[in-house]
């Protein structure tokens, strides 16, 4: 990485040397400072500058090949969704990303699908957006091998037009769709991106052609935020080639004749100048060069804290500095900092932000580190850093300034923060020697670091590195040097640098000593992996890492049954008894992932568990299955909803019900989403099934007319334009077809027990697309054949119909208005009038469906106008 930090100038270079970006070392060519009689106030402008690599190591062959997946050349397009389908020849590839375009009538973009799983859910204005996938859980993966498809859900419908669907598959691998060329993906050229910066209202992409032939540019594909600057105007090296742009993606096809070329083995600069600030993050690049491509991409997801380091801690003469980015949309207030600095600095006198000073006067000098300084008491009040920036943060000090130690936490609101120490520097000598063999050990929530200072002088800890795998040991919450209170607090990176924040002394460690560091985590300790780096206030550090014999164990799986629970029956220790009453300690802590979730396991249930082991009959689990103690029996059938996506499937889900398929179910036919089930098995108290046996047969296409009555067993919505409804036991759904009569108001949850009237198709046996469907809200309801005795005048019919009921008898209006036959109905522009097979009028046969109102009189929900016999 290299920056420029000029007072306020916004310059930023990220250089790389492959396809995709790749953050290369700082040097630290130079930095200049003048501070005699430095008094406060307006404080001299600070200088970090760096040097970039300029000459790019050429790439034999094009890395994009090395990724395997690939897209199909076609689009399948239904109501609301798009989807394409992905193949995977090589290695298995994680999505990252996806860049996408789609044609604006589409609508938002607001879900995204992978196979059965659901990878991404939100709202994308588009016609063009870059989605992550939630990192809640672990990030889609296309397996070697494995044909899968990728399915797109838009909320206005999918249209017939122009869509690019852009795979980010790692740094180095990329898979690009693009339904306006012949061919749908090119291969990967022979093309390096070796620098990116942005500066101000200019973006500059430094690109080298490593072939000996020149490479004709024929088009570029451009994303960048788009609720940010547009482009206005975009240059190779010197030559104006294209521009203006308003939105994203800006899609810029080169005639043949201008001659831009990429000229053999050597470096150009593609510029894009914008109306505004430009972007720091959120590019992707395509370019196209005779019939290849190579993409760029610095696109990231969203960052609950957008405000990072850039690059190391830059020292000149009585000042030490570092840069923070905010890539975020708003300004974020600065509200405490606390900084660590070697005592041979003296005093610390003044900080500033972009060369401004903002310290209170009044409470400074700061005689004696760490200094601790909160907004509007030491600094002062509505310091922030603005949005879309890059800012300077500079700590002046009474004296000479050393090279390190330095840590510094910046704290923003919403639990935003930044630490940065200066790097451990394993050159300067260090008197404090690791003690023990192996001087890591591992006891309960605890890890111990045994040292001994082998000098003469006391050794003063002031930071404290540690990398550890925070998916099994949880948080760090407290650090301990020779049994003192060195850090409280809770963090949970995996990789964390904390210094001393206790209200006690910096702990040390005096001449001769041995003391143990003791880190403590949130849950139990796995032997290894760690690394741990110490950083001493004399400058000198110490470094220990667990031995390659000693990784992470290697996961064991086991069935058994659980004989002893925690008093909360989740976290704690498990006690599981295996065939043969071996009884094992099993350690849940809370990321410990148990299917099902909800279910509240009890002594005597069945476990498969996944775990690690941690000694002799201990293990830490990452995943149990409880297959709960059975209830009752049960026997139903419907259509697979949901399938593990493990090769082996350990669960289904049948018509809303999970299905826990057991290592002796007994599975008949395939397990697949759409596919119709007939299970057996047992239901335990959380409404789960244990399945004994699983027979599926695939779905006929041939749909069939079907017109039923029932009740209302079960509602839920779908997406934004389908709902499930269960009637009667039968599966029905509701979409942008159905036509619904006399429903309740849109977003009110149907009534259980409600009758209604089902006319649609079967699909598949269970299953009903409904075309049109008929609610009552719960009013007592008949429905009766009569004949249409007389009719209002109103144009639409709307108004009293007068109907002789036929099974109660004669209406003779003439002679007996009142009588019980003469059935006095109103319709109104809630009732549907099936007119398919003849029109309203006097002497038609009829059938009708009313509610009896609170006033005594129906009105029609619904009525069919019959053929005369």
């Amino acid at each position: 990485m290299t920056f420029e930090l000029w007072g306020r100038t916004t310059k930023f270079i990220l250089a790389t040397a492959a396809v995709v970006l790749a953050v290369v070392g700082v040097v630290v060519a130079s930095v200049v400072l003048s501070t005699p009689g430095y008094a406060g106030g307006k404080a001299p402008n600070l200088i970090l500058r760096a040097l970039l690599n300029q000459t790019p190591t050429p790439i034999p062959t094009p890395v994009a090949a090395a990724c395997g997946v690939h897209i199909s050349d076609g689009l399948e397009i239904a109501t609301n969704t798009v989807s394409i389908d992905l193949g995977n020849d090589g290695a298995a590839a994680t999505i990252q990303a996806i860049t996408l375009e789609w044609p604006e009538a589409n609508g938002d973009l607001v879900g995204a699908r992978l196979g059965n799983r659901t990878v991404w859910t939100g709202a994308e204005r588009g016609p063009a957006a870059t989605i992550f996938p939630e990192r809640d859980e672990v990030l889609p993966t296309i397996k070697a091998g494995e044909q899968i498809t990728l399915t797109l859900t838009f909320s206005s419908g999918a249209t017939q037009g122009h869509y690019i669907v852009l795979l980010h598959l790692g740094r180095s691998c990329f898979a690009l769709f693009d339904s306006n060329q012949e061919v749908a993906q090119l291969e990967p050229c022979f093309t390096t991106f070796d620098s990116f910066f942005v500066d101000e209202q200019e973006v500059v992409l430094a690109i080298t052609n490593t072939t000996p032939e020149p490479l004709s540019l024929n088009q570029m594909l451009v994303f960048w935020p788009n609720d940010r600057a547009a482009i206005s105007s975009v240059w190779l090296d010197e030559q104006q080639i294209a521009g203006p742009f308003e939105k994203s993606p800006a899609e810029i096809a080169l005639p043949a004749d201008a001659e831009i070329t990429l000229q053999p083995e050597q470096s150009s600069k593609l510029r894009f100048i914008f109306n505004d600030a430009a972007p720091l993050v959120g590019y992707t690049i395509v370019l196209r060069t005779d019939g290849c491509e190579s993409v760029f991409s610095n696109a990231e997801p969203p960052l609950e804290c957008p405000v990072r380091q850039e690059g190391d801690w830059q020292v000149v003469g009585n000042t030490a500095g570092i840069v923070l980015q905010n890539l975020g949309e708003v300004n974020q207030p600065i509200e405490r900092i606390w900084l660590t600095y070697p005592a041979t600095n003296g005093a610390l006198i003044d900080l500033t932000l972009n060369a401004e000073s903002i310290a209170e006067p009044s409470r400074f000098p700061k005689t004696s580190s760490p200094a601790s300084m909160t907004a509007g008491v030491d600094l002062l009040a509505g310091v922030s850093l603005p949005p879309n920036s890059r800012s300077s943060l500079a700590f002046v000090f009474s004296g000479e300034a050393a090279t390190r130690p330095y840590t510094v936490q910046v704290d923003f609101p919403n639990e935003c923060r930044v630490m940065a120490a200066t790097p451990i520097d394993d050159s300067v000598p260090c008197q404090v020697a690791l003690d023990g063999n192996p001087p890591l050990r591992a006891e309960g929530n605890k890890l111990f670091l045994a040292i001994r200072n082998t000098g003469d002088v006391r050794a003063e800890l002031r930071a404290l590195q540690v990398d550890w795998e925070v998916q099994f040991n949880g948080a760090l919450t407290d650090v301990l040097v020779g049994g003192v209170p060195f850090w409280q607090g809770q963090r949970t990176e995996g990789t964390a640098t904390v210094s001393h924040n206790t209200e006690n002394a910096v702990p040390g460690v005096e001449p001769g000593e041995a003391i143990e560091i003791e880190l403590t985590f949130e849950n139990a300790v796995v032997p290894a992996p760690y690394v741990l780096r110490l950083d001493f206030a004399e400058g000198c550090q110490l470094s220990y890492a667990t031995q390659p014999d000693l990784a992470l164990p290697t996961p064991v799986e086991f069935t058994g049954i659980i004989s002893q629970l925690p008093a909360n029956a989740f976290d704690g220790v498990w006690q599981i008894t295996l065939p043969g009453d071996q009884v094992l300690a099993v350690q849940v802590t809370p990321q410990t992932v148990i299917i099902p979730s909800g279910l509240t396991p009890r002594v005597g249930d069945m476990v498969a568990i996944r775990a690690l082991p941690t000694g002799p009959d201990q293990y830490l689990a990452t995943q149990i299955r409880v297959f709960a103690k059975p209830v009752e029996p049960v026997q139903f059938s419907g259509i697979i909803e949901e399938v593990d996506p493990q090769p082996t499937p350990e669960y289904i889900v049948v018509q809303g019900v999970w299905v826990d398929v057991a290592p002796d179910t007994d599975v008949q036919g395939d397990l697949i989403a759409g596919w119709f089930a007939e299970v057996e098995g047992d239901r335990r108290g959380d409404g789960t099934v244990l399945a004994r046996s699983i027979r599926t047969t695939q779905p006929t296409s041939n749909a069939r007319r079907v017109d039923f009555e029932g009740v209302v067993d079960d509602w839920r919505p779908i997406s934004d334009v389908e709902a499930l409804w269960v009637v009667s036991g039968m599966r029905v759904v509701d979409n942008r077809d159905t036509t619904i009569r006399h429903f309740i108001d849109w977003g009110e949850q149907p009534k259980t027990g409600t009758e209604v009237r089902v006319a649609g198709e079967m699909v598949r046996a269970g299953t009903v697309n409904a075309l049109e469907l008929w609610y009552g809200p719960g009013e007592e309801v008949q429905e009766f054949d009569g004949v249409i005795r007389q009719l209002p005048d109103d144009p639409q019919l709307l108004g009293i119909w007068t109907i002789e009921d036929s099974a109660v008898g004669t209406c003779n209006l003439e002679l007996d208005p009142t009588a019980e036959a003469c059935k006095r109905v109103l319709v109104t522009d809630s009732t549907f009038l099936d007119i398919s097979e003849a029109s309203p009028a006097i002497g038609a046969p009829v059938r009708v469906r009313a509610r009896l109102n609170n006033d005594g009189n129906l009105e029609a929900l619904w009525i069919r106008i019959m053929v005369e016999d």
